[in-house]
């Protein structure tokens, strides 16, 4: 699955800028070998940062944590625990890092979130053993940051359907499921033969940028579901969004306050 950066963090309290000024390579012993089959410094080389290229399981394995070098042209690429992300914050990397939505992730109060137009990270990470865990431990090395999860009463969202007859969402036709897949694109989403749950995961949430507990009764696999949303005079894309749920998947958002397993960021220096 490839995508461009589109979102901005939220996190809580004030803002401070992370600095790092050197590049991270970790490479696994045992594999050096496959190695051989790329240039001697192919890290270095922008065409392997490139969203279209072979698949992450050809490469060498390494963890490269660094300050951007693509800076305005954001984007990643991930598959099976592989990442290359580029121009990215850290509260992506932290994300990636813990297998959370950014959108559960809690801060310090001192911390200073990133903001639009300044330069994020470069991460390529292709290791085969517990690579997570190596990027946890690389981002507590480089930016003192750890993190645990923490069960929290805090503002979110309840996902219901309002319009069963919605034109929006449909069972996945003969065709879909020959061709199946999911797209987002700039104010669009297609899903064709999926889980409805493909979309209302992670996409949804940053979306609407809190928490979302679907109530939806959506669990089966095949669907077809498209949208656009495109803001009208005065309207914000995030309200946009809001009011294409309702009209064109007869979907409705309705605020709330329930306890949710939050990721709780913290400072080791």
């Amino acid at each position: 699955m490839a995508w461009t950066k589109t979102k901005s963090a939220i996190v809580v309290g004030v803002v401070a800028i992370l600095a790092v000024g050197t590049s991270t390579v970790i490479v696994e012993k045992e594999k050096k070998a496959k190695l051989a089959a790329f240039p001697a410094s192919w890290v270095e080389d922008p065409i392997y940062w490139r969203l279209n290229n072979p698949p992450l399981k050809t490469y060498p394995p390494v963890l490269v944590l660094r300050p951007t070098r693509f800076a305005g042209h954001g984007g990643g690429l991930g598959n099976w625990n592989r990442w290359v992300l580029k121009d990215d914050d850290i509260e992506d990397l932290i994300a990636t890092a813990y297998e959370v939505r950014w959108t559960r992730v809690v801060f310090p109060e001192d911390y200073q979130r990133s903001v639009a137009g300044q330069p994020g990270y470069d991460l390529m990470l292709t290791l085969d053993h517990h690579p997570l865990k190596a990027l946890q431990e690389e981002i507590a090395k480089q930016f003192g940051l750890v993190a645990h999860g923490e069960t929290i009463v805090t503002n979110a969202l309840v996902l219901r359907v309002a319009n069963p007859g919605a034109p929006g969402i449909k069972p996945a036709s003969d065709d879909s499921r020959k061709h199946g897949g999911y797209w987002t694109q700039d104010k669009s989403a297609t899903l064709r033969d999926q889980p409805v749950r493909n979309f209302l995961g992670g996409f949804l949430e940053t979306m609407v940028q809190q928490p979302v507990f679907d109530e939806t009764g959506l669990n089966g696999y095949h669907y077809d579901l498209h949208m656009t949303w495109n803001p009208e005079p005065g309207e914000t894309v995030q309200d946009a969004f809001k009011r294409a749920l309702r009209e064109q998947l007869g979907l409705e958002l309705i605020p709330t306050n329930k306890p949710v397993k939050m990721l709780v960021v913290e400072r080791t220096k």
